[in-house]
C-alpha cells in the first residue's frame, strides 16, 4: 500500500468496522486460513452469534478489508467523493461518496464495481477528503480472486503460517494524525496496527 502527504496531511487508513467483516483488533490475533499474492484471510468469530466471519486482508493492513460483497479503504480524513479505476482501463466517472462512506470513513466498493475488481490485478483510487485535501492509492490485487473464493466457501480449513510479506514495517502516520485518531476514541493498539505499513522494496 502506497502512502502520500498531501498538502502537508497524512493518508493513513484508519480501521473501522463495516458489516460482514470483523474488527481489526481481533483480526490482529486471528489465525491465517489461505493466503495468496498479497491478501490474507483472517478467520473470526462474532461475539453475538458466534457464526464464524471470514475477512481478507492487504498487506497486514487493516485498513483495507475484503468481505464476501465489499472492499472497504479506510480514510483517515473522510471522504466526499471518489474515483475508482481498475487496471489500465480509463477511470470511473468521478462520483459522490454514498451516506454510509461519508458516515464511515471510507471508500466501498460494492455492486457492479466490486464484480470487476474481483476479476482485476490493480486499482488504483482517489478522494477528496472531508478536509478537501486529495488522498490517492494503488492497490495491488494479485491473489484476490482466489482468497475471496475462500471467503465465501466459509474460510474452512486449519490455520497457515504467517506469510513473508507481513513483516518489515513502517511508521505512516504523523503525531498530528495519531492525535486526531486517539480524540476520536480509537485504541492505542489499534492506532498503531493503521500506522504500521511495509516497507518499500
Amino acid at each position: 500500500m502506497k502512502v502520500w502527504l498531501v498538502r502537508g496531511t497524512a493518508v493513513c487508513l484508519v480501521t473501522l468496522f463495516f458489516a460482514g467483516v470483523a474488527a481489526a483488533q481481533s483480526l490482529n490475533n486471528s489465525p491465517i486460513i489461505f493466503s495468496s499474492g498479497v491478501w490474507d484471510v483472517h478467520r473470526t468469530t462474532d461475539a453475538m452469534t458466534d457464526a464464524t466471519v471470514c475477512t481478507s486482508i492487504y498487506k497486514n493492513q487493516f485498513g483495507i478489508q475484503l468481505g464476501e460483497n465489499m472492499l472497504t479503504i479506510a480514510i483517515a480524513d473522510g471522504v466526499k467523493n471518489v474515483q475508482l479505476r481498475f487496471d489500465e482501463a480509463a477511470a470511473k466517472p468521478l462520483r459522490l461518496a454514498t451516506k454510509s462512506e461519508f458516515q464511515n470513513n471510507r471508500i466501498e466498493v460494492t455492486a457492479s464495481d466490486f464484480a470487476e475488481l474481483i476479476d482485476s490485478r490493480r486499482l488504483r483510487y482517489q478522494v477528496t477528503t472531508g478536509t478537501n485535501d486529495t488522498a490517492s492509492g494503488d492497490i495491488d490485487l494479485n491473489g484476490v480472486f482466489q482468497t475471496h473464493d475462500n471467503v465465501r466457501a466459509g474460510c474452512a480449513g486449519n490455520p497457515i503460517a504467517a506469510p513473508e510479506h507481513s513483516a518489515a514495517m513502517v511508521d505512516t502516520c504523523t503525531p498530528g494524525l495519531r492525535d486526531r485518531m486517539s480524540r476520536k476514541g480509537i485504541a492505542p493498539q489499534d492506532i498503531q496496527d493503521i500506522c504500521s505499513a511495509q516497507a518499500s522494496e
